[in-house]
């Protein structure tokens, strides 16, 4: 079966085991989803999503199913200017968003969407931009100032603000994971935020990568 065929929460099951050779609900406490191209030196970079970047039914189908599996998704403000239209919601027709969410709901028995956080220094953030209207309980994650920033706005929308002294990956992955009992975080965001959770000893560690190569 192919990801653009998938209308309920068995088609889910099928093509996640057709891609992994496994069944894909194991938890894990760090996914990171990303797309790359592949030069022509053979060098892997960072695809920019724009209304001209390839697209891939495999691609959406892995996102698709990690946000499925995440208690909270994290992105930054950077994505947010980037990608203007972007949300953490299923993406596709309304069969196969209705057949991520039962499969969300069936297999790992979790009822409502993921926390969807957002790592900013809040200067420059886009507080029309759509994420803040999802259903998935938006978050922001910044500095002490950052929140003072933030208050009247974020008091108005309704949207949660965390603020820390030097907030950092790091320190939001931990609120999520220690404050908000988060079991599972997906990722997603660029370079500059992931790469360090890839160096040794850091914490913590990304368990699983979920990579889409063009």
């Amino acid at each position: 079966m192919r990801p653009d065929e998938v209308a309920a929460w068995e088609d889910v099951r099928e093509v996640a085991r057709g891609i992994y050779r496994a069944d894909a609900h194991g938890e894990v406490a760090l996914l990171h989803v990303t797309a790359v191209w592949r030069d022509e030196c053979a060098e892997y970079r960072t695809l920019n999503l724009t209304t001209e970047t390839p697209t891939s039914e495999y691609d959406r189908f892995v996102l698709n199913l990690a946000r499925a599996r995440a208690d909270a998704i994290l992105t930054t403000g950077k994505i947010l200017r980037t990608e203007p239209d972007l949300s953490h919601d299923f993406l596709g027709p309304p069969a196969l968003r209705r057949a991520f969410g039962d499969w969300r709901r069936v297999i790992l028995a979790k009822e409502h969407p993921p926390l969807s956080v957002v790592l900013t220094s809040g200067r420059t953030l886009d507080r029309h931009h759509p994420i803040f209207q999802s259903p998935a309980r938006p978050l922001v994650f910044t500095s002490t100032d950052g929140r003072s920033r933030l208050a009247t706005w974020a008091a108005s929308v309704p949207v949660e603000v965390v603020g820390v002294d030097q907030p950092s990956t790091g320190k939001a992955l931990a609120h999520l994971q220690e404050e908000r009992g988060a079991r599972t975080v997906s990722l997603e965001a660029g370079p500059s935020t992931t790469l360090p959770l890839y160096e040794q000893g850091s914490a913590p560690p990304i368990d699983e990568l979920l990579l889409s190569v063009y």
